[in-house]
């Protein structure tokens, strides 16, 4: 492959030998022969332990345009941010290295870019439990979605919320916005940040990979270094988005309290007593894109944070 290649298949692993042999080949059953001479494989283990390595190493004697590097970081953030600068891909696609994908679903992805050729492509996730059989899919036609409607599902999480797994970047859009050395929520600190860089913009409802919730997942697991990651991704959305959003911004402020206030330690519990009270009440309340829910929760939030 001397020109570039369409697209860049970014995989990360860490001891994933229970599942990266079927992460694999269900990346390959999804390309068509012609769609996977353009694509290009870069596959980073990231400190594993088990038989990792070995099933790269197999996989790339086998693909000649796949590539594998070792790295040490034990972060995710570095691991994302090490594979990106080595793609060569007009666009860049991650994958985790215990999920799956649809068969043939990957390369009806690939026309949808060479026809629109946007500057990021957001797809609906499959959200199914590790062991369920692989769901039909039904055709979704793709739709436009100027800028402010796009950051406006993302902050409603309709349709999609911040993982990049699963999306397609243009590969010098993802290079503007660098991945903080975070040990996980980095794909919601930088996705905010390449739909504010982004002209255009497409979607599709229409799944095709496969996410996988296993147990002992970052969801039902979050230890105090990931909580603090997840403070300074929200301190991102007030950075770089716009006013226009803050009642929306307002509302992930509300359910991080929700849910982990009685748990923060010092200062970390003041600096979100303080953000919580910088909402404007009635603003909020009166604002019709707030979930009435969310209306619900901030009145049992305030009460919380006294």
């Amino acid at each position: 492959m001397d020109a570039c290649p369409l697209l860049s298949v970014v995989i990360t692993a860490h001891n994933s030998e229970r599942w990266l042999q079927a992460t694999l080949d269900s990346i390959i059953n999804a390309l068509t022969p012609a769609d996977l001479e353009q694509c290009e494989f870069i596959i980073t283990d990231d400190a594993s332990a088990d038989g990792t390595p070995a099933i790269i190493a197999a996989f790339t004697a086998r693909y000649r345009h796949a590539f594998a590097w070792q790295t040490q970081f034990k972060n995710i953030g570095k691991v994302r941010n090490f594979a990106v600068a080595r793609c060569r891909g007009q666009y860049i696609l991650m994958i985790d290295g215990d999920d799956r994908l649809i068969a043939a679903g990957l390369s009806q992805k690939l026309a949808h870019l060479r026809t629109h050729a946007p500057d990021i492509y957001i797809n609906r996730l499959i959200e199914i439990p590790e062991d369920a059989p692989e769901p039909v899919v039904t055709l979704q036609p793709v739709v436009t979605l100027d800028r402010d409607e796009a950051i406006t599902r993302f902050l409603l999480h309709r349709d999609y919320q911040g993982h990049v797994i699963g999306q397609f970047f243009r590969r010098d859009m993802l290079r503007r916005v660098a991945f903080p050395d975070y040990v996980c929520y980095e794909d919601a600190w930088v996705f905010p940040q390449v739909l504010m860089h982004s002209e255009k913009i497409i979607f599709s409802s229409q799944g095709f990979y496969l996410y996988l919730k296993r147990t002992g997942s970052l969801s039902v697991s979050l230890s105090a270094d990931k909580i603090h990651c997840l403070y300074a991704t929200l301190e991102n959305l007030d950075a770089c988005l716009p006013d226009k959003f803050k009642n929306l911004i307002h509302c992930h402020w509300i359910d991080f309290a929700h849910r982990h206030y009685g748990e923060l330690a010092e200062p970390l519990k003041d600096l979100t007593r303080r953000r919580l009270g910088e909402i404007d009440a009635w603003r909020f309340y009166r604002d019709s894109n707030v979930r009435l829910s969310q209306k619900r929760k901030f009145y049992q939030v305030k009460k919380k944070a006294r």
